[in-house]
């Protein structure tokens, strides 16, 4: 894919990655820079539609090594990325959520049984899924417990396909 000059461009190469987000760890802190500047091209272009945004050329809105970097690193992440298991009824499950100032992230993995008696660095695990998100402004300034257990729930909620099963 060629380098995006504008920002209509640059919306419909986020919009196309963010299709394998599920099979990108950590995808919504990288693609965060990229997105501030697609909201700075929105508000000088009037709107959110690719033919107005395609108007506004990334200079104008900022753009800068920062931005290169983080397209290099999506685009290498897309190269590099983890090939997800199917669900096996035979393995367990195990969920692992973190949470940091302005993001938070999960990987849903399946391990055999016989693994569970091993220490986690040794145990063989399969990745069913990953999740990332950014917190709003508003849950930026919840304390530390709350965005981990934050963290949690919306895993819960979003994998209880992979978690509740018979």
């Amino acid at each position: 894919m060629p380098d995006p000059i504008n920002a209509g461009q640059l919306q419909q190469f986020t919009c196309a990655v963010n299709w394998m987000r599920q099979n990108i760890p950590q995808y919504t802190q990288m693609v965060s820079p990229l997105l501030a500047v697609i909201d700075a091209a929105a508000k000088i272009a009037g709107g959110r539609k690719t033919k107005q945004l395609s108007r506004v050329h990334l200079a104008a809105v900022g753009w800068n090594q920062e931005h290169v970097d983080a397209l290099t690193a999506i685009r290498q992440a897309l190269c590099d990325m983890v090939p997800l298991a199917h669900p096996d009824a035979s393995k367990e499950v195990c969920l692992y959520c973190d949470a940091s100032q302005d993001f938070w992230g999960a990987i849903c993995t399946g391990v055999d049984q016989s693994d569970l008696s091993k220490p986690l660095s040794q145990q063989n695990h399969t990745p069913l899924a990953f999740l990332s998100g950014k917190f709003t402004p508003a849950q930026s300034r919840w304390p530390t417990i709350e965005k981990e257990a934050f963290a949690i729930v919306e895993s819960a909620k979003r994998l209880e396909y992979l978690l509740l099963r018979p």
